[in-house]
């Protein structure tokens, strides 16, 4: 498989991106259980959740995939963000908008390198997936809307009030799909994909610590490839933090083990209001 910041596929760099923000998105809803605001600045979309001192929920996705990145953009980014309340957030630029111009302006405003993140997709396969007969799955349905945000806050070690309810809000939005394994009757395990055209993403996933090493995110996997190749996609996409040699990150190693190849990697701006 061709590596995309090596080959250059600067359509699927943009599609990939672009189809992030239609994932994302659906989080933002004006009735959202935690302040949510979302806005279209310079063909990309700013998202901030002010109440959350987490990134993730505090960024800008698919900056200058149209044209090079300017300053009155950042401008507008910056006062979107400090209207909204928001502490810090970044920019999480994509290799088609990365060159020595933009460095400058981002320093020159403020900005600074914060980390990278990685890109992973890889083709559908042709056969179907084969699933083990211990592991029971199952598709989440909204009324087993608690248990989805619950057990990612558990996982990630997110003590923030409402969150578990703002994550439950993609339970049977449009595009989304949610799995779950039992173990015993209890949910060990869960999974998000959401559909995008020919992308199926895979958004959240989490298993509780006592069930880690069973298989279930293998078990999970394999229900959304089926899925995915079902709906007519053609990759499945997935990111996380970046795996370097002095800094580990298990669920990169994971998305390799599972057959994903890195696409490619997207530096993180930050901007700290003082």
């Amino acid at each position: 498989m061709k590596n995309v910041a090596t080959a250059i596929d600067l359509n699927l760099i943009k599609a990939l991106e672009l189809s992030e923000v239609q994932y994302w998105k659906k989080y933002y809803r004006e009735t959202a259980p935690l302040r949510s605001y979302a806005s279209v600045i310079g063909g990309g979309m700013a998202f901030a959740v002010p109440d959350l001192p987490i990134l993730a929920m505090n960024r800008v996705v698919g900056l200058g995939l149209d044209s090079e990145i300017s300053e009155e953009e950042l401008h507008a980014i910056l006062d979107f963000y400090r209207k909204a309340g928001t502490e810090r957030f970044f920019l999480q630029l994509s290799p088609l908008v990365l060159n020595e111009r933009t460095n400058s302006i981002l320093q020159s405003n403020g900005f600074r390198h914060y980390n990278n993140w990685t890109k992973h997709f890889r083709p559908l396969p042709e056969d179907s997936p084969t699933y083990r007969g211990d592991l029971q799955t199952e598709e989440l349905l909204p009324e087993d809307a608690s248990q989805f945000g619950e057990l990612i806050c558990s996982c990630f070690h997110w003590n923030y009030p409402r969150l578990d309810l703002w994550l439950n809000q993609s339970i049977g939005a449009p595009g989304y799909k949610h799995y779950a394994v039992r173990i015993n009757q209890e949910i060990a395990g869960i999974s998000a994909l959401h559909i995008d055209g020919g992308y199926a993403s895979m958004a959240f996933a989490a298993t509780l610590p006592e069930y880690r090493g069973l298989g279930i995110q293998q078990q999970l996997l394999h229900k959304r490839i089926e899925v995915a190749r079902e709906l007519g996609c053609s990759y499945l996409v997935s990111e996380t933090a970046e795996d370097t040699p002095t800094k580990k990150v298990t669920s990169a190693r994971n998305m390799r083990k599972l057959g994903f190849e890195p696409a490619y990697q997207r530096q993180n701006w930050l901007f700290e209001f003082l």
